[in-house]
């Protein structure tokens, strides 16, 4: 069993990597009986600037494989503009080893999830978010040689300048993958959301990165067909319990 992991609390105060100070706000993940381990939070000395603080899962491995192989990513991925930034690191508050360091990353407005419930998008900015999706899917692949993102899914798409009411070009929507923890070998390890899943995960036959095309296909289908399918008093129902503090939905918009 690994160690226990540090308590993360409303109003607590972390100290960054060079000395910047980040007030805990609110726990992003809501999951019984256990503890957050993504939270949102503001610099202490400028609360506009908002970031996500993310700490390992307590279901991580002994040595937290999933979280320092996403730290890893984080920090071979940095300048990418399709991979959500890792822009701070929280050190470990005792002994290196027995408790691990806390990520700060970047905040958006909306996972894909969430804004896909606001309205149907353009076909601009459908081509916009899909474009970034795939920039970023490739430079994740190429630096990982022979793994897979098993976890390509809308609610790991996070995106920033999507307006809730009026559709647009697309050319101002910023988009970039979260959650790069799940990366593994082909044909091992979990697979994604049931929705997303290749036929030959289906058929139990080997899968490769080739099924991280099919999810972005999937990506895309429901970009396209989804939101205009769903009845406007479902839909409007879906964004009500999407919007709720127990829903796993609006803890994705910004978070893993």
């Amino acid at each position: 069993m690994p160690p226990p992991l540090r308590v993360l609390t409303r109003g607590s105060i972390l100290v960054g990597k060079h000395g910047q100070r980040y007030v805990l706000l609110d726990p992003l993940v809501q999951r019984k009986g256990k503890q957050c381990n993504v939270w949102s939070a503001i610099k202490q000395d400028n609360p506009i600037h908002q970031f996500v603080l993310k700490k390992p899962d307590d279901e991580d491995g002994h040595g937290w494989p999933d979280f320092t192989q996403e730290m890893e990513m984080q920090k071979l991925l940095y300048k990418s503009g399709y991979i959500r930034r890792m822009v701070d690191i929280i050190p470990p508050s005792s002994v290196i080893g027995i408790e691990p360091p806390i990520m700060g990353l970047e905040a958006f407005e909306k996972s894909l999830w969430t804004a896909r419930l606001r309205r149907p998008f353009s076909l601009g900015e459908i081509r916009s978010i899909m474009r970034s999706i795939a920039i970023g899917l490739k430079q994740a692949l190429t630096l990982m040689d022979a793994k897979y993102m098993p976890d390509l899914k809308m609610e790991n798409i996070l995106v920033n300048g999507f307006d809730n009411e009026t559709p647009g070009s697309g050319e101002h929507l910023v988009t970039k993958i979260a959650d790069l923890g799940m990366m593994r070998p082909p044909s091992q390890g979990p697979i994604s959301a049931i929705t997303y899943r290749s036929p030959e995960v289906y058929f139990k036959k080997p899968w490769t990165t080739a099924t991280d095309i099919w999810s972005w296909g999937i990506v895309t289908e429901l970009d396209h067909w989804v939101v205009k399918l769903i009845n406007k008093d479902i839909r409007k129902k879906i964004l009500r319990q999407s919007m709720s503090p127990q829903s796993c939905s609006r803890a994705t918009a910004q978070c893993t």
